[in-house]
C-alpha cells in the first residue's frame, strides 16, 4: 500500500472462510482506503491499485495453493 502514515497498510487484513478468502482494506480510521486504491476522477486523484498489483505479483502462488486444495479434495473423495 502507499505509504503516508502507515494507517492503510497496517488496516489490511484477510479472512478465511470454508468456501473463500476476502481481503480487507480500510477501517472506520482509514475511510480512504478505496479511493487511494481506485482513484477518484472528479478530485483527481489518480488510482494506486495496490491490492490488485499484490495480487499480480503472487498470481502463481495462489493459483498454485489452489489446485493443491482442489487435489486434496478430488482424492479424499475418491473423485479421480
Amino acid at each position: 500500500a502507499p505509504r503516508r502514515s502507515g494507517r492503510l497498510a497496517a488496516n489490511i487484513r484477510s479472512t478465511g472462510q470454508a468456501r473463500q478468502g476476502v481481503v480487507r482494506a480500510g477501517a472506520a480510521r482509514v475511510p480512504y482506503a478505496g479511493v487511494i486504491h481506485f482513484g477518484w476522477a472528479a478530485r483527481g486523484i489518480a488510482p494506486q491499485p495496490f491490492l490488485y498489483d499484490a495480487l499480480d505479483a503472487r498470481r502463481g502462488e495462489v493459483m498454485a495453493e489452489y489446485g493443491d486444495q482442489v487435489n486434496k479434495l478430488v482424492n479424499k473423495y475418491d473423485l479421480d
